[in-house]
């Protein structure tokens, strides 16, 4: 009565056999998708700090070129 060698069946689940998908397949996008994908989410969270301050430099290299080479 008690004997508790050989473990009870409920315990484990039933069925599955060798079932090697471990989780959903990932969706995989062409590079136009990948791109239009993100250009959306740029377009929502704006440009990062790096590309602020290199647009920042190219406006005052360009502004500073501009009053060097102005006419007299």
């Amino acid at each position: 009565m008690g004997d508790n060698s050989t473990p009870d069946a409920s315990k484990f689940s039933k069925g599955g056999g060798n079932d090697a998908r471990f989780g959903a397949p990932k969706n995989k996008l062409s590079r136009g998708a990948k791109d239009q994908l993100a250009s959306e989410k740029k377009a929502v969270s704006g440009a990062t700090e790096k590309e602020k301050s290199k647009k920042a430099k190219l406006l005052e290299k360009l502004q500073a070129n501009l009053d060097a080479n102005k006419a007299p």
